[in-house]
């Protein structure tokens, strides 16, 4: 497979990344183990997890004991917290990987001002993350995120070896908003969240091509079967070769479907009325990746029964940077959720 530096670290890994989330949410550990050998088998080696995915460290972790560790690049992340929560963290994600070192460890959606201060504190986070990385706990530092502004500047302060950030012919902002610039610029990393459009994009020529038009991009994509990762490994060496028609088609979709394509940026709140927008807008997202029952909460529920409440005052409207249509969103994701939430028991 082609490799891929991963900016400043030096390290090269297989152009096609691995999202482990899937492996906690639809595949037990026997199957996972399969599929994460599969993967490298094919040449699959940079793999990303977190602490919050479940059962999905423990998982990769026993996939990956012995020599095959050696083989594999491995990111994992944890939420934004106080210090010692995090430092925490860190060591449930090594004990859980069962690993002496985690390539990569990430902060876990950084995506607010007041979270931009925690982790850059006197004594904050980013302190936590350079005790670990000196003591040969981790090799690098990350970040997640899903606001342009938030993720520009941290990747600006020139601490960051790598950034994870949506990046999909869906998810344009990372190229029109100058993350993948402020990127290039610094040499970080830059990991695609979601090419596949947060599971919207079904057609996976038009999302691999796509992605594959930025060189020093690593999609990271959330598989499921060995046959997935032939199919996406094969249209990434293939040539590009959309005709006018199909680019227009793809245009037509992209359209059709953004107006209903919450990005997860969260501009939208507050709500006047307390309604948790983004919890019940972004769920379409979560439950493609986890499925039913590990997306429909309790915390989930309680927001959509919030909906009833909604004015249709259209703030959210005003705020959000793609003016979608929040107040229908709602009603129909509630209508969704709902369902789902029938049929699965729950």
């Amino acid at each position: 497979m082609k490799q891929i530096r991963l900016g400043r670290t030096g390290i090269e890994v297989g152009a096609i990344g691995f999202g482990a989330l899937q492996i906690a949410t639809k595949l037990n550990s026997s199957a996972s183990t399969r599929l994460v050998h599969y993967a490298l088998d094919t040449g699959v080696t940079f793999f990303d997890t977190a602490l919050g995915y479940m059962d999905s460290e423990i998982k990769l972790g026993k996939a990956l004991r012995g020599r095959r560790r050696a083989r594999a690049i491995v990111a994992s992340k944890a939420g934004i917290s106080d210090p010692k929560s995090f430092a925490r963290s860190i060591d449930d994600s090594l004990r859980r990987l069962q690993m002496d070192y985690i390539d990569i460890y990430m902060f876990h959606g950084l995506d607010r001002p007041k979270q931009f201060n925690q982790v850059f504190a006197d004594g904050g986070l980013m302190d936590v993350m350079h005790r670990a990385q000196k003591a040969g706990r981790i090799r690098w530092i990350g970040f997640s995120g899903h606001v342009p502004a938030i993720a520009r500047r941290s990747i600006e302060t020139g601490v960051f070896d790598v950034v994870l950030y949506p990046l999909s012919f869906m998810n344009r902002e990372a190229r029109s908003k100058g993350v993948l610039a402020a990127a290039r610029r610094r040499d970080v990393a830059f990991l695609s969240m979601k090419p596949f459009g947060g599971g919207r994009i079904h057609r996976a020529d038009w999302a691999i091509d796509y992605v594959k038009q930025f060189a020093e991009v690593v999609p990271v994509i959330g598989f499921e079967r060995p046959e997935q990762i032939d199919e996406v490994i094969r249209l990434y060496h293939r040539k590009i070769a959309f005709t006018a028609a199909q680019r227009a088609e793809m245009e037509r979709f992209r359209r059709r479907v953004g107006r209903f394509f919450c990005r997860g940026c969260g501009y939208c709140m507050p709500c006047p009325q307390g309604i948790p927008i983004k919890k019940v807008t972004f769920w379409p997202v979560i439950y493609e990746q986890m499925g039913a029952k590990a997306s429909i909460t309790p915390h989930l529920l309680k927001a959509v029964e919030l909906v009833e409440v909604c004015t249709r005052c259209r703030k959210c409207v005003e705020r959000c940077p793609y003016s979608l249509d929040i107040p229908g969103m709602l009603r129909g994701n509630k209508q969704h959720i709902l369902r789902v939430a029938q049929s699965a028991g729950l």
